[in-house]
């Protein structure tokens, strides 16, 4: 079985650093590399529980809340990457 493909970058991954593809489920940690500046924003329709370090706001963790698979937007400071949910098995 062949390994998906990255949807993003490599300048997207370098400003922001963390998985591409993620469990649902479980919280994963992201971190921009680049300075502060507009907030963390993911589109309210999806199931994402977000939550911003209050004591670095280029630190955010991001839990896809459905037992489903699926794809979201993550957007920091002008940068969009990707994130792509497995399935659970």
């Amino acid at each position: 079985m062949n390994k998906p493909e990255n949807p993003n970058n490599v300048i997207t991954n370098a400003a922001i650093v963390g998985p591409t593809f993620i469990k649902p489920k479980v919280k994963y940690n992201f971190t921009a590399t680049c300075p502060v500046g507009t907030p963390w924003t993911v589109d309210s329709r999806y199931p994402i529980r977000m939550i911003v370090d209050p004591d670095n706001p280029r630190k955010v963790s991001i839990e896809w809340l459905r037992a489903i698979s699926g794809q979201f937007e993550l957007t920091y400071n002008g940068y969009t990457k990707t994130i792509v949910v497995e399935s659970l098995f």
